[in-house]
């Protein structure tokens, strides 16, 4: 066999066969281990273990849990001071209109407003954090609560193997409850 074979003389067709296999073998086993063995805190098996975000245009907390959710901790929480200014704060900044006399008038900037731009970089934002703790083991199954409007933009940014695993969304806004209050529309 040319190619493979050339580089390691000892090697014929049969055993550079095998060598892949071997090496296939070995990636399948350390995705596994990675995906079903891996722990995180309190000795969870990554398998067991919950995301659930909690979420607004203003703000996020997200919570790990076991699959059973008996409890919440806290992961990690970000802040969106852009989400929580009123409309009148972010679109004073907003291009004016002008005059033409043979159209009327027409505004100088985009169509999309500055508060619903920014609600949706963060939607953005949190999607990406969700995905990196994903690929990095962190969790398995993903749940979301978020006022309707911000649970849309989210599913839109959310990436697809979060998506394949989001198992429920809570139409609510719930940034500001405490736990108890969390659990209690997630049971």
């Amino acid at each position: 066999m040319k190619g493979f074979c050339h580089n390691f003389p000892d090697l014929d067709h049969g055993d550079a066969k095998f060598f892949w296999q071997h090496e296939l073998l070995a990636i399948h086993r350390t995705v596994f281990d990675r995906h079903f063995l891996t722990t995180i805190d309190g000795g969870r098996s990554m398998e067991n273990s919950v995301y659930v975000l909690v979420a607004d245009s203003g703000g996020a907390r997200i919570f790990t849990a076991a699959r059973q959710l008996d409890d919440l901790t806290l992961v990690y929480e970000k802040d969106n001071p852009e989400g929580r200014k009123a409309r009148s704060e972010i679109d004073s900044d907003r291009p004016g209109t002008q005059r033409n006399d043979s159209s009327g008038s027409h505004g100088l900037g985009g169509d999309k407003d500055a508060h619903r731009h920014a609600s949706e970089q963060f939607a953005s934002s949190l999607s990406e954090s969700l995905h990196k703790d994903h690929l990095a083991g962190k969790f398995s199954n993903l749940m979301i609560i978020a006022p309707p409007q911000f649970l849309g933009s989210l599913r839109q940014h959310l990436h697809r193997d979060c998506a394949k695993i989001l198992s429920k969304t809570i139409a609510k806004d719930l940034q500001r409850a405490d736990t108890a209050t969390i659990l209690s529309h997630l049971v």
